[in-house]
């Protein structure tokens, strides 16, 4: 469904933040050949005008207001309900989108890290696989050369690997923590 945006107000915004229509594009999500033609015609998707919308750090509503409303509204509105002037809770908003993207970002390391479980099993068996697999290769003919070319470095490698697979466990372990606490904290700060 389309939508019909006032550009001027649009281009108010970006501009006001300093930004190109390039920067709002990645900021938004929306591709810049989308914002151009938004601010050439002031037609949109609700999608689009969504993600403007939030990355401009304003009501979508807004962006469909027409100029003298604006300013009307932001003349009348020049504090909230508790005192508050436009400027900080502008911070304070600005502040609460910076706090949600540093948690979404947490959110996939821990996803990502969770993934690390079952390639660190399987590492950490083939390793074990091949500490077992050279000592009983070797273990009919204990002669100096094969312990030093085959044993050790068969044995060697093998311990390696079981490490690297532990660790990559050991990952896998501290994700589930984290993304507990992760889900402790998002529920405070959706109660608080």
């Amino acid at each position: 469904m389309k939508v019909k945006l006032n550009q001027a107000v649009i281009r108010k915004f970006r501009v006001s933040k300093g930004w190109t229509q390039e920067k709002l594009a990645e900021e938004s999500g929306v591709h810049s050949r989308t914002i151009q033609r938004i601010e050439n015609d002031g037609v949109a998707s609700i999608q689009s005008l969504n993600a403007i919308a939030g990355a401009l750090d304003v009501e979508p509503k807004l962006l469909q207001q027409i100029e003298s409303e604006m300013q009307a509204s932001a003349e009348n509105l020049n504090t909230d309900d508790y005192g508050q002037s436009s400027g900080e809770l502008a911070a304070l908003s600005f502040k609460h989108r910076q706090h949600t993207k540093e948690i979404a970002r947490e959110a996939e390391r821990v996803e990502n890290w969770q993934s690390y479980k079952w390639p660190g099993w399987a590492i950490t068996f083939i390793g074990a696989f091949l500490v077992v697999d050279v000592i009983l290769m070797t273990q009919a003919n204990l002669s100096r050369t094969v312990i030093f070319q085959v044993l050790l470095p068969g044995v060697t490698i093998g311990l390696l690997l079981m490490l690297v697979g532990k660790y990559f466990i050991n990952l896998s372990i501290r994700a589930e923590r984290e993304q507990k606490l992760l889900a402790r904290l998002i529920r405070t700060k959706a109660l608080g």
